[in-house]
């Protein structure tokens, strides 16, 4: 593993998701400021993590076939719609800076991924594992800063999100101009398939369905149940953005972990074993109150959490010939699934009622476990193959 790299990426992965994190911290904050909705404030939710999701598996192509780095130009974007989103004065302007954002953070993530696999041949899933809760540790800062430096009356220190993406920008900008002049080559290249791995047609539906399933019931928790305890059970801005900050410190923790019981005892342990896992602690959460129920919703996510990094290494264990494509498919759909599913589930929310949505997490865990239970493997000796430059 060439740590230095893994951690260059990794820090720059951190201030990518400190700001795009910053999005579900910011929403009890639109909610207060302008009295929107479930409905709408779910919008939000949608189109920072669609914008942020779709464009990947595109993205990763551009990275496979032009051997361009994107990540800098990326981090340049998530820096530009911030700034623009502090200013942004409407409903639809809002919506213009949170895509900005997200096209820069969608063109940022299947490069990192696929250069941090490139750069831990033989460790793809620690290696992502740290990757993964370098972003994580950005994604649980960001609730505690919105928390700590801004109220409905300072929308403008928004960016403040922002300026750690900018500044990591700059870094890479001239790291990359030093690779370019030849004083640190970077290694583009190409994987072999391994032998014996499942066809894209046999991998693709239960990678899929894990991922919609997981991405369903994590919104349940780690969105629709936080703004219930603002709009319904009395809690203040602060104290929902203060949970939020636990909610992903433990995921953080979680695909750590993962990562590491992956390499111990195998994808398909981690992936199946962790969403079975999330069942009781989300059927927990369901039916308790707080603070038993919080207590409960931050078990609950670190389960689901375990699989993320775990699900990524696997993608790219099975197609290492198509590095970015797969890594933006793998990293996309799980980003967007976190925006379809605030979106779905707050619309079931305004109809019925927030407890009603947040159903959702219990119901599907197990479901999700069955279907990582699906999940085609390649026998450790031909899968090690593909870790080999």
């Amino acid at each position: 593993m060439n740590r230095g790299r893994v951690a260059l990426y990794s820090l720059a992965h951190m201030a990518t998701d400190y700001a795009t994190a910053g999005v579900p911290a910011l929403l009890p904050l639109f909610a207060a400021a302008y009295g929107w909705s479930y409905g709408i404030l779910g919008s939000l939710a949608l189109v920072a993590n669609l914008s942020s999701a779709l464009g990947q598996p595109l993205w990763g192509q551009v990275a496979d076939r032009t051997r361009r780095n994107l990540m800098p130009w990326g981090l340049l974007a998530v820096f530009l719609g911030f700034l623009y989103l502090s200013r942004a004065p409407s409903y639809e302007q809002i919506l213009l800076a949170l895509f900005l954002a997200g096209m820069g953070s969608s063109a940022f993530h299947p490069d990192a991924s696929s250069s941090v696999r490139r750069h831990a041949p033989q460790r793809p899933a620690v290696a992502l594992g740290w990757f993964q809760v370098a972003g994580n540790i950005g994604m649980a800062l960001a609730p505690l800063s919105v928390a700590l430096l801004m109220t409905p009356q300072t929308l403008t220190r928004i960016v403040l999100l922002g300026v750690p993406a900018g500044l990591f920008a700059l870094i890479l900008f001239l790291h990359h101009r030093q690779e370019k002049n030849g004083q640190a080559p970077r290694p583009r290249q190409a994987y072999p398939r391994p032998e014996g791995a499942p066809t894209l047609k046999a991998l693709l539906p239960p990678l899929v369905g894990v991922i919609v399933l997981r991405g369903l019931g994590q919104a349940a928790l780690a969105t629709i149940l936080p703004l219930h305890y603002q709009h319904h059970l009395g809690w203040s801005t602060s104290q929902v953005d203060y949970l939020l900050f636990g909610v992903l410190l433990a995921g953080a923790l979680a695909t750590l972990v993962g990562g590491f019981v992956a390499e111990r005892f195998g994808d398909y342990a981690a992936i199946s074993g962790s969403l079975y896992a999330a069942f009781l602690p989300a059927l927990l959460a369901w039916l308790l109150p707080p603070p038993w129920g919080a207590v409960f919703l931050l078990m609950a996510n670190f389960f689901f959490m375990m699989s993320w990094s775990v699900t990524t290494s696997y993608a790219q264990r099975h197609v290492p010939h198509r590095l970015g494509m797969i890594s933006g498919l793998a990293t996309g759909l799980t980003i967007a699934m976190a925006g379809v599913g605030a979106q779905l589930l707050g619309w079931v929310a305004d109809l019925f009622s927030a407890p009603v949505a947040i159903a959702a997490a219990p119901l599907l865990a197990l479901p999700a476990g069955w279907v990582g239970s699906l999940l085609p493997q390649v026998r450790p000796s031909r899968a090690a193959k593909a870790y080999m430059p």
